[in-house]
């Protein structure tokens, strides 16, 4: 029964390979988005209503480029931990504990928060109530930030015994 449990940590390949593909596939859907939004804003009236829907587009993008990013860190960071922990990895990647983990995730949600954010601000036209979704977004952050402080630890590491 021990070697069965040792050797069921590859079961997380199954994981790291479900994340990657997704990531492969989020990357290659943004790409698509750029070519379209770029073929769009160059047969569609150049002016200033343009140029907003074009940035609102980008911002766009960039979610879309950040979720593969998640995806993508998910999948290294599982076959860090439970697979392989040799693999060459920059310094600010390297995943030694799920903590880690989840510290990377939830830097790169914020950023997606705050962008989402952004791009409702930029199409905000003045009748809807965009302060109701300010706040919304910020006690989201806030809540955030509260738990990866109390939770995580300012190391990246448990701050509760394991």
């Amino acid at each position: 029964m021990k070697t069965v449990l040792e050797k069921s940590r590859y079961m997380m390949v199954l994981a790291t390979l479900g994340s990657f593909i997704a990531s492969l596939a989020t990357l290659i859907y943004g790409l698509i988005t750029v070519v379209q939004i770029i073929l769009k804003a160059f047969t569609s009236e150049i002016g200033k209503t343009g140029a907003k829907q074009l940035s609102v587009d980008f911002l766009t993008v960039v979610d879309i480029f950040l979720l593969a990013s998640i995806l993508y860190i998910v999948a290294l960071g599982l076959y860090e931990l439970f697979v392989d922990e040799s693999l060459q990895l920059p310094g600010w990647l390297e995943i030694t504990h799920i903590n880690d983990l989840k510290v990377k995730l939830l830097g790169v949600v914020v950023v997606m928060i705050s962008i989402s954010f952004l791009a409702e601000v930029t199409i905000w036209d003045g009748d809807t109530d965009i302060l109701a979704y300010g706040v919304a977004v910020a006690l989201v952050l806030a809540a955030i930030a509260y738990a990866s402080g109390i939770k995580f630890g300012s190391g990246g590491g448990s701050s509760t015994p394991e």
